[in-house]
């Protein structure tokens, strides 16, 4: 289970640093995007179990097919540069 997920784009001609807060980039708009969602993964082999069937029909979770945060944060953070936005990106908010 992933929470408090960031995505931020950096200047490509600084080094990489994993302290996004020396960045000043990252308060600049269309520079940060905040998932307001908690990301929940669970793989399995065969039959899906009992428990999961009714997690998945009920109102606590809502099942995103190829949800990627990679293919989200590109999307948020640079949408004129994507063909096509995933499907889901619509229904997300980008706040900065």
């Amino acid at each position: 289970m992933d929470t408090n997920i960031l995505s931020a784009r950096l200047s490509p001609d600084e080094p990489i640093s994993f302290d996004l807060e020396d960045q000043e980039l990252v308060n600049l708009p269309g520079y940060k995007s905040v998932f307001p969602h908690v990301v929940l993964q669970i793989r399995w082999e065969g039959d899906s179990p009992r428990w999961l069937e009714e997690l998945n029909g009920s109102h606590l979770i809502e099942r995103v097919n190829g949800f990627n945060l990679y293919t989200h944060s590109i999307a948020v953070l640079a949408p004129k540069q994507v063909d096509k936005l995933p499907y889901w990106v619509s229904s997300v908010s980008n706040d900065d």
